[in-house]
């Protein structure tokens, strides 16, 4: 094949052939504001090299025209002639810059329209053009393999637009493409960039050719706003489930996370290593958005490569001008639990954002950022020791049946083995078990598995399945495991891990707690048996269906976390015989310690409601008066009514007098929509241990036969004595009649009952003086209260004594006391001791006066009371001359943070409820505060 190279002279004329057979497309581009004067200007009056063979072969030819359109930033459009010939006849490729862009969301790039002329073969047997493509793609100049793998082409198909400006000898082919394709489409960075084109024609004879000539480079350069950035600052870490430790990621100083030591002798079976999160920072610019960050990690044992990483999202805490800061510290990841060997471990973590760029509205892009100390990860490291208790997987690579060994890694899970059900994840064939103890049934089998498939499955002798601890792995609610209970019974003897309520038990099925200690997190049980011996702690919520039967241990909730920690007992449903879900068998020596709730809606008048069998039984039935013109009333129905149970606390307002541990809450749905109002007859059922061993000290027992019910409407501020109806002492049963008002409930010693507390107190300044002001309900021997004043929250002296307006009243009652004490200043404590007529007393809360000027720029903190008990919560006053935002640690001697937040103060005095206060074990702690002008102040905190 020989190249025949056009003169200049022949060219200009099929140059303005040409601007005749673009004038359609020229016509189009100056609708979307391209002008042909700009694109005749463009067009280089250089020849074209065109490949041609003789007439009469029969090879099809390829391109004796080539040219593309862009279409950049308004004004700038060009039209690049490709394959120019230079003045000494080589064919220059690399077409001149067609421009500067920016990645700033207004720029565009786009290739509008590529042209390619080619001809037919002439003669006997000449193979025709069929069709033609162009392939493009855009890589950085500067990049050093730019193979297709890594830079792969975009194929468009050109049409056929017929003849070439009438040229039939040979036959021409006026092919184009315009589908105006965006070159800046996933470009992030700036620099320059190469644009890349070569054609491909479709031959009659069913072979394609490629255009001699090759590739066509044309360049632009591309200015981008700075990278967005990714920076891990902190990881948290809680040995032995304690405080948070926080680590640094960067800078790694004073406590750097990167070859720490995160303790020794952990057992293995029992060991606690939380990692509760991690935080970092975020940078933005431009049309980059950072949308979240997460935080991965693996344990893997020193000297071993590692696995695969498991992940903690990271929310986002702060937000400002696009510099972010993601975090969360209570993750709450044992990384002890199901480790298979002792010895030495390392935690390897790092970080990674995700984020959209919007610099084409029309093609958003995303992208990620990874902090993982250049490859390397982050690594602390940890000890492990003990004997590893057996455990095993679930795999589910046969069928769905728990019984099948070879559905597990190391066999069926016995009483000693902890068990596992894997997360599968998305596009594994696997099964998740079904329990169908004691019965045949049809089994489900993997579609992948080829061995024998057997049905039905005979289990009639299986036994109930059993677990030591059982772990439902999850990450979320759509991410999670399942393992369903369909018949028979399920035995654990260890923890029971159910994060994301993927354990599901079916009515009439049994779970049973049967070990010493156990842990239960979440889960929505039918039949429940509390079984062996030990506390069965409930970490999470649980909610029973049909019941919960005691024959050995406790049933224990964190009365301190009450909104996490609590059983739930269902409404009366099919299953439960319509009468609820009970608790069954409650003794002294095995019950439910702690919060319990439940509810009955639809309540029917002169019903009897034992409401779960949790000790508070109520006959709502209707009341009769008349009203003023002697018309009769009938009762109202209480609607829907809730009733709580706390067994793990009780009301103990002075060192002498408590209630039992006991306390029962009853909610009408309808407490004051009613004509006649409400009215109960009640049964209050307690233990004999509630009953003993009261008091701060233990050393308060109540005698049984001197049980009263006492009501209180707020809270427990105040309680009025209803008395009671009859006791059986043997039966351990009060009853009272004709209650009508509902609120919380317990039982104390008529002789020695609960007394006055306060409704209300307050202390404000009124120019130089201070009014304190408070309010009582159902005084009882009550003879007066003493106003009491500090200048440190710690040293009390009487400022004056203020008589009871009546020794003994259940009407509500007002007092007032004006300090008009000269020479105040800055700030003031106020309280009040209570005096019995027998001399016993008791304190009102503190409360906080300033008399520090604004002008004097007064600037202090206090902790009242301090030292503190953990029945106390401390207080923090901080007096401040303006008002703004302020920052709250709470440290240890060692310096490392227990709390850290954000206060807002005002121009005078704040006072703050010291967070996390009921955690602090005894010791001595900092309190440090940043004001909002930056000045800080600490104060020593001593916890009892």
């Amino acid at each position: 094949m020989s190249t025949i190279t056009l003169n200049r002279e022949r060219l200009r004329g099929g140059q303005s052939r040409l601007r005749q057979a673009f004038a359609p497309l020229l016509f189009l581009l100056a609708i979307f504001g391209f002008s042909q004067s700009a694109l005749a200007q463009a067009v280089d009056d250089n020849s074209i090299s065109l490949n041609q063979q003789p007439s009469g072969t029969s090879s099809a030819q390829v391109a004796n025209y080539r040219g593309s359109y862009f279409a950049g930033d308004t004004p700038y459009n060009n039209y690049v002639q490709l394959g120019q010939v230079a003045t000494d006849g080589t064919v220059v490729k690399l077409a001149p810059s067609i421009g500067t862009y920016d990645l700033n969301g207004t720029s565009s790039l786009t290739l509008v329209g590529t042209s390619l002329v080619a001809e037919d073969g002439t003669g006997r047997g000449a193979v025709t053009v069929t069709g033609a493509q162009l392939y493009y793609r855009v890589y950085p100049t500067s990049a050093t393999n730019v193979s297709n793998t890594t830079y792969p082409f975009n194929s468009v198909a050109m049409t056929d637009g017929g003849t070439y400006n009438g040229i039939t000898s040979p036959p021409t082919h006026n092919f184009s493409a315009t589908s105006n394709m965006n070159l800046l489409a996933g470009l992030t960075t700036g620099g320059t960039y190469n644009i890349e084109i070569y054609f491909v024609i479709n031959k009659s004879d069913g072979t394609t050719q490629q255009d001699p000539a090759g590739y066509y480079r044309a360049q632009f350069t591309l200015t981008a706003p700075p990278a967005p950035t990714l920076v891990g600052t902190y990881v948290y870490i809680a040995p032995n489930g304690g405080a948070n430790s926080v680590y640094n990621v960067s800078p790694p100083t004073p406590n750097p996370y990167q070859g720490a030591n995160l303790g020794t002798s952990y057992d293995v079976n029992t060991g606690i290593l939380l990692l509760n999160g991690g935080a970092a920072n975020t940078t933005e610019s431009g049309a980059n958005t950072i949308t979240n960050v997460t935080l991965y990690y693996r344990v893997r044992q020193v000297g071993t490569a590692g696995g695969s990483f498991s992940f903690i999202n990271l929310p986002l805490t702060s937000n400002s001008n696009g510099a972010k800061t993601f975090s969360t510290n209570s993750a709450n990841i044992n990384l002890i639990q199901g480790l298979p060997n002792t010895g030495s471990y390392s935690l390897d973590i790092f970080y990674q954002a995700s984020g959209t760029n919007s610099s084409n509205p029309n093609n958003t892009t995303t992208f990620t950022q990874v902090d993982n100390n250049n490859g390397s990860y982050y690594s602390a490291t940890f000890t492990v020791t003990g004997t590893p208790i057996p455990s095993t997987v679930w795999v589910g690579g046969i069928n769905d049946d728990w019984f099948n060994a070879a559905n597990w890694t190391n066999g069926v899970p016995t009483a000693g083995t902890n068990a596992t059900i894997r997360n599968l994840g998305t596009g594994n064939t696997g099964l998740y078990p079904n329990i169908n103890a004691g019965i045949s049934y049809t089994a489900q089998y993997n579609p992948n598995y080829t061995g024998v498939r057997t049905n039905p499955v005979d289990n009639t002798n299986s036994g109930p399945a059993l677990a030591r601890d059982l772990t439902m792995e999850g990450n979320t609610q759509s991410d999670r495991s399942i393992l369903r209970l369909q018949a028979g019974e399920l035995d654990v003897y260890g923890n029971f891990n159910n994060p994301q309520l993927s354990f599901i038990q079916r009515e009439y099925t049994t779970l049973n707690f049967a070990g010493a200690n156990q842990n239960i997190s979440n889960g929505d049980f039918a039949q429940v048996v509390v079984s062996g011996s030990g506390v069965k702690y409930v970490v999470g919520l649980i909610t029973v269906k049909q019941s919960i039967t005691f024959k050995g241990g406790l049933l224990v909730t964190d009365i301190t976390r009450t909104a996490a920690s609590q059983v739930i007992l269902a409404d009366r449903d099919p299953t439960n015989n319509n009468d609820g879900a009970q608790l069954i068998g409650e003794t002294d020596a095995h019950y439910l310690l702690g919060f319990v709730r439940t509810n009955r809606g639809g309540t029917t008048l002169g019903e009897l409601y034992t409401y779960g069998n949790i000790g508070m039984t109520l006959l709502w039935h209707p009341t009769s008066y008349n009203d003023p013109n002697g018309a009769p009333l009938a009762g109202g129905n209480p609607g829907t009514v809730e009733i709580t149970r706390n067994t793990a606390e009780a009301y103990n307002p002075v060192s002498n007098t408590s209630g039992i541990r006991r306390i029962f809450g009853v909610r009408p749905g309808s407490p004051g929509a009613t004509t006649g109002g409400l009215n109960a007859d009640m049964t209050f059922h307690y233990l004999n241990r509630e009953t003993q061993n009261l008091g701060s000290g233990g050393n308060i027992k109540i005698d049984e036969s001197n049980l009263v019910l006492f009501r209180s409407v707020n809270s427990g501020n105040t309680f009025t004595n209803l008395g009671r109806n009859s006791i059986d002492t043997v039966a351990n049963v009060l009853t009272k009649n004709g209650i009508t008002t509902f609120a919380t409930f317990t039982l104390g010693d008529q002789n020695n009952p609960l007394p006055v507390k306060l409704v209300a107190f307050d202390a404000k300044r009124q120019g130089n003086n201070t009014l304190v002001t408070w309010a009582t309900a159902d005084e009882t021997n009550n003879a007066g209260f003493e106003v009491q004043v500090s200048s440190d929250a710690r040293t009390f002296r009487k400022l004056a004594f203020v008589n009871s307006y009546s020794n003994n009243s259940t009407a509500y009652q007002t007092y007032s006391y004006t300090d008009i004490e000269a020479n105040k200043s800055g700030v003031r404590y106020y309280r009040l001791r209570q005096v019995d007529l027998d001399g016993k007393e008791s304190y009102s809360p503190v409360r906080a006066v300033s008399f520090a000027t604004a002008s004097a720029g007064a600037v202090a903190i206090n902790v009242y009371p301090n030292p503190s008990t953990s029945a106390d919560q401390p207080t923090l006053v901080v007096q401040s001359p303006v008002a703004g935002l302020g920052h709250l640690q709470v440290m240890d001697l060692t310096g490392r943070t227990i709390v850290s937040r954000d206060i807002t103060t005002v121009a005078g005095v704040t006072e703050v409820a010291v967070p996390g206060s009921s955690e602090l074990s005894a010791g001595i702690y900092m309190v440090k505060v940043t004001m909002p002008s930056g000045e800080v102040k600490t104060t020593r905190l001593q916890k009892r």
